[in-house]
């Protein structure tokens, strides 16, 4: 059983390192930027890649979210929030990346559940690294287009918005609704 918590605290800095920390693209906003106490967005992270879930809600200047991902004796995933998300906009950082695609990507699909089930406002996938991006034509007979069908698992759990970086091509933004905007960011 993993927890964002948990781990955060056996690595995290000392406070004195973590108050010098600065933000300059928040710090330096000529209007200022604050959150409506009580509603500020929230960060979770699946089993994927929790440092860099840590590293956005710092700079983002949010916590992360409370939640406990573990893994049953079969084989199954359980999901379990630990706060209340209700009317609150959250942030799901999760690749799909190997090792792990498929329990990756179901870990991803079980956060939207638990978070739509838990009235969250709006849910965000960040998809750092979307699983079976490369599949997303026809190249033959009788074979899916697995990146569109990753496309209608994400949407049927509930999924508002999915940001992700560097698709394998562009047309993949394609495959989400109207209703889902997919963002494809590009790196430096």
């Amino acid at each position: 059983m993993i927890t964002a918590t948990a781990w955060s605290m056996s690595h995290a800095q000392d406070e004195s390192d973590a108050t010098k920390t600065k933000t300059p693209w928040l710090d330096d906003h000529p209007e200022g930027f604050s959150w409506i106490p009580g509603k500020e967005p929230l960060v979770f992270s699946g089993t994927a890649n929790i440092p860099l879930a840590q590293e956005i809600a710092e700079v983002l200047g949010v916590r992360m979210g409370e939640m406990t991902v573990k893994a049953f004796a079969d084989g199954e995933i359980g999901i379990e929030v630990h706060e209340n998300v209700r009317g609150r906009d959250v942030y799901l950082i999760q690749p799909t990346c190997p090792p792990g695609v498929n329990d990756h990507l179901m870990e991803l699909i079980l956060m939207i559940s638990t978070f739509r089930r838990a009235s969250a406002r709006r849910i965000t996938a960040v998809i750092p690294y979307y699983g079976y991006a490369r599949q997303d034509r026809k190249m033959k007979s009788r074979v899916p287009i697995s990146a569109a069908d990753v496309a209608i698992l994400l949407e049927s759990m509930g999924v508002d918005r999915v940001i992700a970086v560097d698709l394998h091509c562009g047309q993949i933004q394609g495959f989400f609704g109207p209703r889902t905007p997919c963002d494809n960011l590009g790196t430096r």
